[in-house]
C-alpha cells in the first residue's frame, strides 16, 4: 500500500510541474542593457528620465538567422525603471522581465547629481527582480550615440549583449575596473570612493576605457587608462599586464604575472601614515642585448629590476597625489584596511575620514622580481 501511495505521489509531480506564471520563455522580453538619460522633451516636468532597453532578436542570431536586425531598442520617458516597464507594457507584444539585466548605463549629467543617483540606485537595489551583480557604466557622450553604434556593431552576435561581453571578457584588463550594483553601494556605505568604467564610441565600435570616480553618490572626476592601471596596481589586483620602461635607451618589456599590496599603519603622534608595499613579479618579454656574448647577467637583471622599481614608484606616487589631493576620494581601500585590521584607529577617524585621508601620509615601496628571462638568455 505504501509503495502505491509513493508511486501516485511521484506521478502527481509530473502533472503539476510547469511554468509558474503560465508565460513561456519565448513570450518574454529579456533586456540585457538599460540606459538612463535626462529627459529634455516636452514632458520633462512629469517624467525626469528617458529610459531605453536593448534586448536580442533571437531569430537573427545563430547559424541560420531569419532576420538581419540583431538588437531591438525600445524607449520611454518615466520617473523610474519600473514605471518605464509599466509604460512600455501597453506598446509591446510581450512582458519585460528584468531578472537577466546585465548592464546599467548612466549619462554623466545624471551621475553628477547626488539626488538622482541615490534615487536610481535605491530603486535598483530594492527591486527583487533586479540582479544585484548587474554592471554599472557611465557614458561621457550622448547615450543615443552608444546605442546606435551598438545597434550596428558587427560584434553584436551574443544573446547577453555586446557591452556585457566586453565587461566579461576583459575582467583581467587594467584599462578599466568593472563595478557591480552591489559593489558600488558597498563602496558608498563605507565612505569610500568608487571607480565605474567609462564607455564611449571609437569610430564604429564601442570601447571601455578609464573610469569615473564617485564619492558620496556623485561623480567627482575622471581617470584615464594609465591611472586606472596604477590604481589596480596599488590595490594589488593586477592579474596579467605588460610593463614597458626605457632602460639605457632601449625598451624593456616585462609581463606582470603577480601583484600584491600589503598595507601597514605607521603610528605617528601628529598624523596618520600608511605604508604601501607593492610586490610585482614578472617575466622578461623583450630586451635587445647589445653585449657580444648576448647574455643578461645577474647584475644586469638586478639593475633592470631597480630601474623598474624607481620608475614605477614615481608613476604610482603621481597617481596617489591625484587621488588624495585632487579627487579626495579613498579608492585605495585604506579605510577598509583600518576598519578590518586597526578597528581602534578607525573608530577615532571614521567620522572625519575625508579630512584625515586628505592630510595623511601615504608612503610607497615597490619591489620588482623578474623571475624568468624567456627562452634566450
Amino acid at each position: 500500500m505504501k509503495k502505491i501511495i509513493v508511486l501516485l505521489l511521484i506521478l502527481s509531480l509530473t502533472l503539476t510541474t510547469g511554468c509558474w506564471d503560465m508565460i513561456e520563455i519565448e513570450n518574454r522580453i529579456f533586456p540585457y542593457t538599460v540606459t538612463f538619460e535626462l529627459n529634455h522633451g516636452e514632458d520633462s516636468e512629469e517624467n525626469k528620465y528617458k529610459i531605453s532597453f536593448t534586448y536580442p532578436n533571437i531569430t537573427a542570431l545563430g547559424k541560420n538567422p531569419t532576420q538581419e536586425e540583431t538588437v531591438y531598442i525600445i524607449s520611454t520617458t518615466a520617473n523610474n525603471l519600473f514605471e518605464a516597464v509599466h509604460n512600455l507594457s501597453t506598446n509591446i507584444h510581450s512582458p519585460i522581465y528584468l531578472k537577466q539585466l546585465r548592464v546599467v548605463i548612466l549619462e554623466d549629467e545624471i551621475a553628477r547629481d547626488e539626488k538622482l543617483i541615490r534615487e536610481i540606485f535605491d530603486s535598483l537595489n530594492r527591486g527583487f527582480l533586479i540582479n544585484k551583480m548587474v554592471n554599472i557604466v557611465v557614458a561621457e557622450e550622448e547615450v543615443n550615440n552608444i546605442l546606435n553604434v551598438k545597434l550596428n556593431s558587427k560584434k553584436q552576435e551574443t544573446v547577453e549583449g555586446l557591452i556585457y561581453s566586453l565587461l566579461r571578457n576583459r575582467q583581467n584588463s587594467t584599462r578599466f575596473t568593472t563595478k557591480t550594483l552591489k559593489g558600488f553601494i558597498e563602496d558608498m556605505d563605507m565612505k569610500s570612493g568608487s571607480i565605474v568604467p567609462l564607455i564611449k564610441t571609437e569610430g564604429d565600435e564601442i570601447a571601455l576605457s578609464g573610469g569615473v570616480v564617485f564619492k558620496d553618490y556623485r561623480l567627482i572626476g575622471y581617470i584615464n587608462e594609465e591611472e586606472n592601471k596604477d590604481i589596480v596596481t596599488l590595490k594589488g589586483k593586477v592579474k596579467e599586464d605588460s610593463l614597458n620602461v626605457d632602460y639605457n635607451g632601449i625598451e624593456l618589456s616585462v609581463s606582470i604575472t603577480k601583484n600584491k599590496c600589503k598595507k601597514k599603519l605607521i603610528k605617528d603622534q601628529d598624523n596618520l601614515k600608511v605604508l604601501l608595499n607593492i610586490d610585482l613579479e614578472g617575466e622578461l618579454e623583450e630586451y635587445i642585448i647589445l653585449q657580444e656574448d648576448g647574455k643578461i647577467t645577474e647584475d644586469v637583471l638586478k639593475a633592470m629590476e631597480k630601474d623598474i622599481e624607481e620608475k614605477t614608484q614615481k608613476q604610482l606616487n603621481t597617481t596617489i597625489q591625484k587621488i588624495q589631493k585632487q579627487l579626495g576620494a579613498d579608492i585605495l581601500g585604506i579605510n577598509e584596511y583600518l576598519y578590518k585590521y586597526q578597528p581602534k584607529v578607525w573608530e577615532n577617524v571614521k567620522e572625519n575620514w575625508e579630512d584625515v585621508f586628505f592630510n595623511m601620509d601615504i608612503d610607497l615601496k615597490v619591489n620588482m622580481d623578474i623571475r624568468t628571462r624567456g627562452l634566450t638568455k
